[in-house]
């Protein structure tokens, strides 16, 4: 799964910026990133979310603009079997801005097939996402929280994405991209924008909307805050703000735009491996170890 999220990271990043030195530059960055590292390092369903809603970004991504019917159906098979419910929406919403009303039909009706075959697949998830305790709980804290104790959830959940994929300088970071997709988007209105740049826009857009969304969603209903319930967008975030910057970088400063964005990058990953807990990790496994070696001649223990 980290392999694999680490090939469509590459490919968006390239989509993205066209550029083989920045992809081979966030590319580093995203392997010696702490907060990656970590999520590898979590040996359950997490890695796969990341891996499934990356892919599909990068799929998405590059519908935009084109429309090639063999990746269309591949889309709709990773959709059913992954399933990602923010970026769909967004693509949904782009196809209609566009007016583009038979691939928002078919796309529709891809989406519904996805649902059915899905909860076909694992009717269980219906009752472990509304009935289960679990369930229960992320439906009081969306229902039940007050606003101060959402903007505390909000703020815990954004200085752990500082801390583990930025070190500490993501709110520099956020604006700058921020600022970046909001010139994207207000260009995008303008009649005299090149069709480039226009599908360029869009493709930051289906970035950055479902993560914030996602973001907002998990901050709100989450049962603790904890790093791994953002794990499923950290790579798609981590991209986003990269590619953005790195291509800003590049129209501003000319050929020392690498050198620069590998000076930032270098300070996030040093600051992000100084703050790690690497609570995943399993450091304790030698005493462990130990103790099981003391009771190698005990047929049962009861932990």
């Amino acid at each position: 799964a980290a392999l694999g999220t680490l090939f469509f990271l590459r490919k968006t990043v390239l989509i993205l910026t066209g550029d083989v030195r920045l992809q081979r530059l966030i590319s580093i960055a995203f392997v010696f990133s702490a907060g990656i590292l970590s999520a590898a390092s979590f040996l359950r369903m997490y890695m796969f979310a990341m891996f499934w809603v990356t892919a599909l970004t990068c799929l998405i991504v590059s519908q935009i603009g084109t429309y090639d019917k063999r990746k269309f159906y591949l889309f709709l098979f990773l959709c059913t079997t992954g399933g990602a419910v923010f970026i769909s929406v967004v693509y949904g919403c782009v196809l209609l801005c566009r007016k583009e009303w038979k691939k928002a039909g078919v796309f529709c009706l891809a989406q519904g097939t996805a649902a059915v075959v899905s909860v076909a697949v694992f009717p269980a998830m219906i009752d472990h996402m509304f009935s289960s305790g679990r369930g229960q709980e992320s439906a009081d804290n969306l229902t039940n929280s007050s606003l101060s104790a959402g903007l505390h959830r909000i703020k815990r959940f954004f200085e752990i994405l500082d801390e583990e994929l930025f070190g500490g300088i993501f709110i520099y970071l956020f604006f700058a991209a921020f600022a970046i997709l909001f010139v994207c988007g207000w260009c995008h209105r303008r009649s005299d924008l090149s069709e480039e740049k226009k599908v360029t826009a869009e493709r930051y857009l289906i970035l950055g909307i479902p993560v914030v969304l996602y973001f907002l969603l998990v901050s709100k209903i989450a049962v603790f805050i904890t790093d791994r319930y953002m794990y499923p967008v950290y790579a798609v975030l981590f991209l986003g703000v990269s590619c953005a910057l790195g291509s800003w970088m590049r129209d501003r400063s000319g050929q020392y735009y690498i050198y620069i964005l590998a000076v930032i990058m270098t300070v996030m990953t040093v600051n992000g491996w100084k703050d790690m807990e690497w609570e995943y990790l399993y450091q304790s496994s030698a005493s462990l170890l130990d103790t099981a070696a003391s009771y190698a001649d005990v047929d049962c223990i009861y932990v």
